[in-house]
């Protein structure tokens, strides 16, 4: 997974990881990463403020991946 992540409108995403990059699709609380190079990988996710958590299974337990939103 990356370590930096920028989400656009227009249902792309880009990463600082090589090859994490491409289009991205929710349904409900779920997000699905697929990329060129990438297998497609669906996460749970959960927004708390400025904190986006994603889970690998359900959003009970302990997030697999934490971010935080960097406002320009």
């Amino acid at each position: 997974m990356f370590s930096n992540v920028e989400f656009f409108k227009d249902g792309t995403y880009e990463s600082d990881d090589a090859n994490y990059d491409g289009s991205y699709s929710i349904e409900g609380d779920r997000i699905k990463f697929s990329g060129v190079l990438v297998e497609p990988v669906t996460l749970s996710y959960k927004i708390d403020g400025d904190k986006l958590f994603f889970y690998r299974s359900s959003t009970s337990g302990e997030p697999t991946a934490t971010f935080e939103r960097v406002k320009s």
